[in-house]
């Protein structure tokens, strides 16, 4: 089995086997796909949600809506443990698992 994941407009795509599979992802744009786990990815939207997407499953594991602003990109830790988000005016650390926030920093605001 080989997962490539896709983002689109509101719809998170991955490639299984010889077919794509497509999850109605968020409520707007779609802005990162990023693996989790062999088994697991993470996705972010301007739907200001960070979700959390089991392969197997095919379902969400975890939504967790950390901004009204949209979140602009996720980035995964090496160990698939963490998830760090950004949006416009603060940056959060997500525990890889359920999708809970760890950590929020403000960003200072640029004149």
């Amino acid at each position: 089995i080989q997962y490539v994941p896709i983002g689109g407009d509101d719809e998170a795509s991955f490639w299984v086997d010889d077919r794509i599979r497509t999850l109605g992802a968020h409520r707007g744009p779609v802005n990162a796909v990023r693996f989790l786990a062999a088994s697991r990815f993470a996705t972010c939207g301007d739907d200001g949600f960070v979700k959390i997407w089991d392969f197997g499953e095919v379902v969400c594991t975890a939504a967790n809506r950390i901004t009204n602003t949209g979140t602009v990109e996720i980035s995964i830790s090496p160990d698939g443990e963490r998830i760090l988000a950004v949006a416009p005016g603060e940056t959060f650390i997500l525990d890889g698992d359920n999708g809970q926030v760890l950590f929020r920093q403000p960003q200072p605001a640029i004149n």
